[in-house]
């Protein structure tokens, strides 16, 4: 195994499982638990959000699973990981500017670090990964496959 497969098996573990655990603590804050941890680390208590989270987290573990078995598939996974939670990160960005502008223009005062919850901080990481493998991201090459 290469030095670059290793690198997305750890990114991958790591960075699936803090969307599994965030996603667990917001699923289970949605129903009432956790909730210092919720408070302490301003994490929804939004359902959807957690089974997004998880879905995430799922989806880079699938990249450890695959490159175990020695699959092609495992770098698509890892990528399907990183479209996603920038997807879902920059969504989460956009309602946080769009419910800052509310409060500004209704001249209410909300804090900037209120809405900034674990799918952008974690979305943070996802765009760590696509830096590190920024050149395996190719348009032209899906053109030259007549996509």
């Amino acid at each position: 195994m290469d030095s670059d497969t290793r690198l997305k098996m750890a990114f991958s573990l790591i960075v699936g499982g803090l969307y599994l655990v965030f996603g667990l603590v917001q699923v289970l804050g949605s129903f009432g638990m956790f909730a210092s941890l919720i408070d302490t680390l301003n994490i929804d208590d939004n359902l959807f959000g957690g089974f997004v989270l998880l879905l995430i987290g799922v989806v880079y573990l699938f990249v450890v699973r695959s490159i175990k078995r020695d699959s092609i598939e495992g770098s698509a996974f890892l990528f399907t990981g990183i479209f996603l939670s920038l997807l879902y990160a920059s969504i989460n960005l956009v309602i946080l500017g769009a419910t800052l502008l509310s409060a500004l223009l209704e001249g209410e005062s909300l804090g900037v670090f209120q809405g900034i919850t674990p799918i952008v901080y974690l979305g943070l990481l996802s765009l760590i990964g696509l830096y590190i493998w920024r050149s395996t991201f190719s348009f032209s090459r899906l053109s030259k496959a007549g996509v």
